[in-house]
This record gives structure tokens, C-alpha cells and sequence, in this order.
């Protein structure tokens, strides 16, 4: 799934980013195949990335939220100019998207949590040149159509549909 975004994202002119640390040589190479482009570390990839879709295995899911919530705590991550979105479209129960909203609000309260899922096949670019994209489903307080530099694109882009307000409504549709 995270490479089919990838690719659609990046026929749509998106800078595509990812933490390429630790992460094996088959992993970059598919980066590098579908023009993801590698970072060093989370600090880098938190301050260069406007969006942080969160897209990974059920049992890293929680792993990857909470290196996210320990990069807020870097001073050299504060100088950010615009919030940090961070799209958790994992696989998750509804009660686990809401302990994620507690521990960004608690921890990481720069941070623009949306919770949501990915509903479908991965993107891909069909003969007559357009994309069959999944329907990607969000909720809670934060409206990625709202958000400044581009969120509104990125929100038709990704087919994002904004279900409610309410944490772990979107988890629960999946």
C-alpha cells in the first residue's frame, strides 16, 4: 500500500520522504524504485515532511507514532514554522487511535494527530491515465482540507473523506 501512495503521490508532485535508517536493502530499493526519497533520521524526516502518513504493519504502528512523539521533544524540532500532521491510516482498533490522541496530546501537542484508514487496493495508474485509488477515511478534531500548504490537495489527492470529530471513529471502519 505505502508504495502505490508513493507512487501517486509523486505523480502529483509530492516530495516523498522516509526515515531510511535501520531499514533493509530491499526497503530502500523499493524506496528508490517508487521515488521515495531517503532520510537519515526521524528528526529529519519530522522537519521536512509537512505530512507524516503513517502506513506500516499493525504491530508498528504504535512504534511509529511514539518515535514521532519523541521527536517533538527535540529543540532543533521546535523551529518548525507550520504544525506537523501526522495521518495514522494503520490498521488499528478504535481504542488504540484514541490512547494515540491522548499520548499526542499529553506528549506532542504541535503534532496534528488524524486518524483514519485506508479502505481498498493500493493506487495505481490505470492505461487511460488516471488513478484508482483506495477511499482513504479520517476523523477527529483535525481536518486535513484545513491545513495549511496544500492540505486540501493532498486530501483529493489521497480521496480522503472526513467522517466526524470523534478519535477512532475511522479506525472502527476498517
Amino acid at each position: 500500500m505505502g508504495a502505490g501512495i508513493a507512487r501517486l503521490l509523486s505523480a502529483h508532485n509530492y516530495r516523498v520522504v522516509t526515515n531510511a535508517s535501520g531499514r533493509s536493502v530491499a526497503t530502500q530499493a523499493r524506496c528508490s524504485a517508487n521515488n521515495v526519497e531517503l532520510l537519515p533520521t526521524d528528526l529529519d524526516l519530522c522537519n521536512q515532511a509537512d505530512y507524516i502518513l503513517s502506513i506500516v504493519p499493525q504491530r508498528d504502528a504504535v512504534a511509529t507514532a511514539e518515535r514521532v512523539i519523541a521527536v517533538s521533544s527535540n529543540r532543533d524540532f521546535a523551529k518548525r514554522q507550520n504544525p506537523l500532521y501526522f495521518l495514522d491510516l494503520n490498521a488499528i482498533s478504535p481504542s488504540s487511535a484514541r490512547v494515540n490522541d491522548e499520548l499526542f496530546a499529553k506528549s506532542a501537542p504541535d503534532i496534528r494527530l488524524i486518524d483514519g484508514g485506508i479502505i481498498g487496493g493500493p493506487p495505481n495508474l490505470k492505461d487511460d491515465g488516471t488513478w484508482s485509488r483506495p477511499s482513504v477515511v479520517v476523523s477527529g478534531p483535525n481536518d486535513l482540507r484545513d491545513a495549511q500548504r496544500s492540505g486540501a490537495h493532498l486530501a483529493e489527492v489521497l480521496n480522503v473523506r472526513h467522517i466526524n470529530t470523534t478519535v477512532g471513529s475511522a479506525s472502527g471502519l476498517k
